[in-house]
């Protein structure tokens, strides 16, 4: 009951459900039309039309005569309206079915990037929310919807096996029972196969993401032989899954065709021979029992993919399970950052294991702030609390001396940051340049990529802003690439600019015009930077260095 709410939920589900009744109501008066003229072509006296004229013309007061011409008309009729109605239906389930797609993946999206930072969360299971599980979700509501519709038209035709034949419609039951209960263990078998398949491509996805991201250090040690055979076990598990779930689903497939022609020729049998069925309802009967028994066929195999497909619902659930939303944000709007202060900060991610401890830092407007630290220091973690993606367990942070979690939204000041692993996109320089600020003026652009010593990336210094950045960005140095995500943070014009360790690629010239430029804009916005560099102890900037879970 709790799926089928869920479903009415969905954008356009009311209209499906009402196009459903539609194809269940003609399969109904095909079936219904089909019996009179079938008993009409086996009635050579035409006695069988006589009653049908006699009926209409005593109980429903019409003087009309029917002939075989115009029930044949509307039979034609009839099919071509069911024809019709299941275009209708096969268009609407796949409107609904991709906008369902098209909002779970936009939510999945939103919700991981509205949620507090978590460093626990792996990105690979995101991915694999993006991506198969989504579709997997996607196939399970058409499998859905499919069910619903095979079980309103099987609903049908039993009705009309009531109206037709009483005695077939028992005998029907009877044998089709057992066949409800080899259907039934077949799909608990199916759903424990479907359920090992989901797990396992998470497990698969893991190791092969962890493998393909660290393909330079895998291929100069040439540990690919040992990688792969850890990953080889989830693949053969993961084939024997497949396989069993795949060989259910074909034997009922395959199998189909051939019991539904003994059930039919054994229920006819049992019919003619032993119920005094007349030949006219034995044809009706036969043929009801073929599209009934084709129906529950039909409707076992949309069963078994939405066993299987369950277990991505369920996937994508406990992953958006798993984000804490991020506390609303107040409404008040300032601008102008003049001063962050971190007041007492205690701060971990693990209990009992504290990554900061009554910490506390002041940074100001023309007084850049530079913050060494060895590797797992907390230079991470401090930036996650200052710009707001974390909160401390203790303790307060505040930019002009309001609470950002309390007295201002922090979102009303602009922060920028450049980080090591520099952050490029594929598309061309000017796109990734004009990310943050699409109005940026060209000419403020090629200035910065003078300034910054950036006019090697072009082909014979000529510049060319259109130019192409490939997905990996290989056709620029590490150190181009900081500088570039330099550039497109100082065009935002931020309140802050946060640096971690953003210059670490870059050579002692490169380094020195990107510090002395830094050391220019020091007025215009707040500097926190995050280095092991001591090229920066030249300068004017206030020295911390974070140890012992806290700054020196």
């Amino acid at each position: 009951m709790k799926i089928f709410l869920k479903f009415l939920k969905l954008k356009y589900s009311y209209f499906l459900i009402c196009t459903i009744l539609l194809v269940a109501i003609f399969e109904f008066l095909s079936y219904g039309l089909a019996y009179p003229i079938i008993s009409i072509f086996l009635d050579l006296e035409q006695n069988f039309l006589f009653k049908i004229n006699n009926f209409i013309s005593k109980n429903l007061g019409m003087d009309i005569e029917l002939k075989e011409s115009l029930l044949v008309t509307f039979l034609i009729v009839i099919l071509l309206l069911q024809s019709l109605s299941f275009i209708i239906f096969r268009f609407i389930t796949l409107k609904i079915t991709l906008n369902y797609l098209f909002n779970l993946r936009s939510n999945i999206f939103n919700s991981f990037f509205d949620s507090i930072y978590n460093p626990n969360i792996k990105t690979s299971e995101i991915l694999n929310s993006l991506t198969i599980q989504s579709m997997n979700a996607f196939h399970y509501w058409s499998c859905y919807i499919d069910c619903i519709k095979r079980i309103l038209i099987i609903a049908a035709i039993l009705i009309l096996f009531i109206i037709i034949s009483f005695k077939v419609l028992i005998t029907s039951t009877l044998i089709l029972f057992l066949l409800f209960l080899l259907i039934n263990k077949i799909s608990s078998l199916s759903q424990r196969y479907g359920k090992n398949m989901v797990i396992i491509d998470q497990t698969y996805l893991n190791a092969s993401n962890q493998s393909l991201n660290n393909y330079k250090y895998i291929k100069i040690t040439n540990i690919k032989d040992k990688l792969l055979s850890s990953i080889i076990p989830m693949l053969k598990d993961f084939n024997s899954n497949q396989f069993k779930f795949t060989m259910l689903s074909k034997l009922i497939k395959e199998s189909s065709e051939p019991i539904a022609v003994i059930l039919i020729i054994l229920i006819g049998y049992l019919s003619a021979y032993y119920l005094n069925i007349n030949v006219s309802l034995l044809i009706i009967s036969v043929l009801l029992l073929r599209r009934l028994i084709a129906n529950i066929s039909s409707l076992f195999r949309s069963y078994q993919s939405l066993v299987k497909y369950k277990e991505s619902i369920k996937y994508i659930e406990k992953i958006l399970n798993n984000f804490q939303k991020s506390p609303s944000l107040q409404n008040n709007l300032i601008t102008n950052l003049k001063e962050i202060n971190l007041n007492n900060i205690y701060f971990e991610y693990s209990k009992g294991k504290p990554i900061f401890k009554n910490l506390n830092l002041s940074i100001k407007r023309n007084k850049p702030a530079v913050i060494y630290g060895k590797s797992g220091s907390g230079k991470s973690s401090l930036i996650n609390l200052i710009t707001g993606i974390t909160t401390p367990l203790k303790g307060n942070i505040s930019y002009n001396n309001l609470d950002i979690y309390k007295e201002i939204n922090i979102k009303s000041f602009k922060i920028g940051i450049v980080l090591q692993e520099e952050v490029i996109f594929n598309m061309s320089l000017i796109d990734n340049l004009l990310l943050r600020n699409p109005n940026a003026k060209r000419k403020k652009i090629i200035e910065l990529i003078k300034t910054l010593g950036l006019m090697d990336i072009f082909h014979n210094k000529k510049i060319d802003l259109n130019m192409s950045i490939n997905e990996i960005s290989s056709n620029l140095s590490g150190g181009e690439k900081q500088r570039i995500a330099l550039i497109r943070e100082i065009l935002y014009e931020p309140d802050l600019l946060i640096l971690d360790e953003a210059t670490s690629a870059l050579d002692k010239i490169s380094l020195k015009k990107t510090i002395k430029f830094l050391n220019t804009i020091k007025n215009k916005t707040t500097l926190l930077i995050f280095t092991h560099q001591n090229e920066f102890k030249k300068y004017n900037f206030d020295i911390y260095e974070l140890k012992n879970n806290n700054l020196l």
